[in-house]
């Protein structure tokens, strides 16, 4: 624009050029004296309009050049405002022309009005645009579109700001979008459900969707939402598309945005618009999802529940509650549609406090709990007071409080089994009623009879060669979900592992021979990250494994594909030590050497010090990893997230066969059992799920849900971090509607004033030719004249 500067050029060559006249005194002129000042003035007249047209002749070709555009809308306005000007100016023109050539006063009156008329019809214009950005002076507002209006609806946007969610305030910016696109504009509501996204119908339809939106708390990855904009825009029959997303520019939301949408936006030609609705300085105390030491406790024995709090924003001090249904099987029931459950009770409570902070700060808590009657207990622990953000103020736990898990241990008459019983339910536990495990122990005796469904878990300790008939009744055990613990020990033989192809399968590999080595071999992880060696894995390999030296162990080779080594021998890496398998719907945990060795024996060398070393607290720790992980298998996981399966162990002979299935939501839904499971394939939404069923009185179970951890993480992205997923000019960012108006509604591509400006320009320069050809030819005839006088 600074080339508008140039219009002082013909300002300056006009004051250089004039000259001062020097007075000479004709008296024969002085009667013609009147007649020359007259000439004067019209003269000096025509210089001035001359020197107008020359200087908005500069000023449209400095503004043409410059490539001024604006909306579509705003475009064809200001057209209107430009071409009622010119014309008033050109009408101004003629009206001076024609005073100045002594035309007639009647004509000279009816141009005055003529730009009387114009002037004020262009002001009211002006006034009328300005003032209204609806209004329209030529055109429709704008060409159809067919647009995608995508919702970012996860349980994040549920945050409170000025008494509003940010879903509502992204609806609220959406509908008043909607309503101003064409009425012919196809129109698509797209969220992060995993529902197919489709045009609209009309734009009652559009509304009512954007009306309907709610929290998904299993929402797909924004990512995925773009795309199914993308593709249904594929489909409109308009080539202008454009996609509005609402977001509160979340980091987590857009960790799976890559430059791959950019690229794919600018393949389809596709015009994106983010609308930001998040808050700009978010605060916010969250709690985390609950890790529970033992989901299922014993007697009166107990367990500890930690989480961890998280914070962002100003300074506060929050208190954080921990509470327990009260015992009550008479509920739940629904009431009128109403949920009624049992009563909580308060059995700890902290304080928490917090510095301010703009990046997310943690804290972590504990909390005990023990004494609890028999049955399943739901509970909570939860934030007084409110903040912006409501879904993780509260978060549930189901425990199970019952009888010790009983297992089957088979062995042979002369192997100590009290190693394997001591370390896993010491005898003052049992005397006491904290014991987690009760043994049930069979001595060469015959298991073919047995029905194993009945027992956690069946280990076999150190055991003599099994007929073909066992080894078939602990595989199919297994296959139907059991879980089995082998531990070979010198009492096995190779003829009777190599019988049939079933033993390999079932223990996860072949075994190939007795393997004998030295005291400088021992047990070493494999695997640290298997749930067997999370507790050693804590210990940063301080674990002494070489005390408790290996001299003798079966040598396994071939291992299936299901099959995992956990731990290996020292001296042979190769060699597994302690293998999981997975067989069917159940699993086994084989360990190639025994774990019941005592120090001394008379007729024969020990195979390891595993149990028998000094200050073993290591095969404490590991025997003790090894039977959670067993029960385990064939218990109930209790506590889940939002979206997964649950599936609860239910056998028909000890249970009823039905339940009603009682949700958060006060829903009532009819629940199966199917081979001896309870499966409920999808959970929507957080809380306590309750499980009631009939059997000579009401039989209680039930589990808890928790929502996604992601959805508390407020920390917003960055303006540099967005352009460099989408490109700095491949997208709009709007934060209102008046950014919407301007540079998102209408400004889609923009419409530039060059061609007009030019067409001026062409206008300004032929009427300033005109014109001064006219008066150098005049003045050059009035020269002539006067010097032939």
């Amino acid at each position: 624009m600074f080339g508008g500067l140039l219009i002082a050029l013909p300002l300056i060559i006009h004051m250089a050029m004039r000259r001062k006249p020097v007075p000479q005194l004709f008296p024969a002129l002085r009667f013609v004296q009147q007649k020359q000042v007259s000439n004067q003035r019209t003269v000096r007249m025509k210089q001035w309009l001359l020197l107008l047209l020359r200087c908005l002749l500069l000023a449209g070709l400095a503004l043409a050049l410059s490539g001024p555009s604006a909306d579509q809308a705003v475009a064809g306005n200001w057209m209107v405002v430009g071409v009622v000007s010119l014309a008033v100016l050109l009408a101004a023109i003629v009206c001076l022309a024609a005073a100045l050539s002594e035309v007639s006063k009647h004509i000279v009156i009816s141009l005055a009005v003529m730009v009387l008329l114009g002037l004020i019809t262009d002001i009211f214009f002006i006034i009328k645009i300005a003032g209204d950005q609806e209004t329209n002076l030529i055109g429709d507002v704008d060409a159809s579109v067919g647009a995608a209006l995508v919702f970012d609806n996860s349980p994040r946007m549920s945050y409170q700001q000025a008494g509003k969610s940010r879903l509502a305030e992204a609806a609220d910016i959406g509908s008043w979008l909607a309503s101003q696109l064409p009425e012919s504009s196809e129109i698509s509501v797209v969220d992060r459900s995993a529902r197919q996204a489709v045009f609209s119908a009309d734009l009652n339809s559009t509304m009512n969707a954007i009306e309907q939106l709610q929290i998904e708390h299993t929402p797909v990855s924004l990512d995925a939402s773009l795309r199914s904009a993308i593709s249904v825009l594929q489909t409109s029959e308009w080539t202008q598309r454009e996609i509005y997303l609402f977001t509160d520019l979340s980091r987590t939301a857009w960790e799976s945005v890559g430059h791959e949408l950019r690229e794919t936006l600018e393949t389809q030609q596709i015009e994106l618009f983010v609308i930001d609705v998040g808050a700009e300085q978010p605060a916010n105390v969250a709690l985390s999802t609950p890790e529970i030491q033992d989901e299922f406790i014993v007697g009166s024995s107990g367990t500890e529940i930690h989480l961890d709090v998280s914070h962002i924003g100003l300074a506060t001090t929050r208190t954080v509650e921990f509470v327990v249904e009260e015992v009550d099987l008479t509920l739940p029931v629904l009431t009128d549609g109403v949920l009624q459950t049992p009563a909580l009770k308060r059995l700890a409570q902290q304080d928490i406090t917090f510095d301010a902070s703009e990046s997310m700060t943690r804290q972590t808590l504990r909390f005990a709990v023990s004494d609890l009657p028999p049955g399943i207990h739901h509970g909570q622990i939860r934030l007084l007071g409110g903040d912006g953000l409501g879904i993780d103020d509260v978060k549930y736990f189901t425990i199970s409080v019952g009888r010790p898990s009983e297992i089957l241990v088979i062995t042979a008459n002369d192997v100590p089994t009290r190693y394997f019983t001591q370390a896993i339910a010491p005898q003052t536990d049992r005397q006491t009623g904290r014991a987690r495990f009760e043994f049930t122990t069979i001595r060469n005796g015959n298991i073919t009879e047995r029905e194993l469904e009945r027992f956690a878990t069946v280990v076999l300790i150190d055991p003599l060669p099994l007929p073909t008939e066992a080894w078939q009744h602990l595989a199919e055990y297994v296959e139907q979900g059991g879980s089995l613990g082998v531990f070979l020990g010198p009492n096995m033989t190779l003829e009777n592992l190599s019988q049939t192809e079933a033993i390999p399968t079932l223990l996860g590999g072949t075994v190939q021979r007795l393997w004998r080595s030295d005291e400088r071999n021992f047990l070493e992880p494999s695997a640290a990250d298997h749930p067997v060696l999370v507790d050693f894995s804590q210990l940063q390999g301080s674990v002494p494994w070489a005390q408790f030296p290996v001299l003798r162990y079966w040598q396994m080779e071939k291992l299936g594909e299901r099959a995992q080594t956990i731990m290996h021998f020292s001296r042979e890496s190769s060699h597994p030590a302690l293998l999981e398998n997975r067989h069917g719907e159940g699993t086994v945990m084989t360990m190639l050497t025994p774990i019941s060795e005592p120090l001394r024996l008379k007729n024969r060398t020990p195979w390891n010090q595993l149990a028998s070393g000094n200050d073993n607290w290591p095969y404490f720790l590991l025997i003790n990893s090894i039977a959670d992980i067993l029960v385990a298998n064939r218990e109930s996981k209790l506590n889940y997230q939002v979206g997964d399966v649950v599936t609860l162990r239910n056998d028909e002979a000890q249970f009823p066969a039905e339940y009603q299935l009682f949700t958060p939501t006060a829903d009532l839904q009819q629940v199966q059992t199917v081979e001896n499971r309870l499966q409920v394939s999808f959970i929507p939404t957080p809380g306590a799920y309750r499980l009631k069923g009939q059997q000579d009185g009401p039989v209680l179970k039930g589990f808890a849900v928790n929502s996604l951890e992601a959805f508390s993480d407020l920390q917003r992205l960055e303006q540099t971090q967005l352009d460099s997923k989408l490109g700095q000019d491949a997208y709009q960012l709007a934060r209102n509607q008046e950014d919407i108006s301007f540079g998102v509604r209408q400004r889609r591509i923009g419409q530039e004033f060059f061609s007009i400006l030019i067409l001026l320009v062409i206008v300004l320069f032929v009427l300033e030719h005109l014109m001064a050809s006219r008066f150098y030819a005049q003045d050059s005839t009035e020269l002539s004249g006067e010097g032939a006088s």
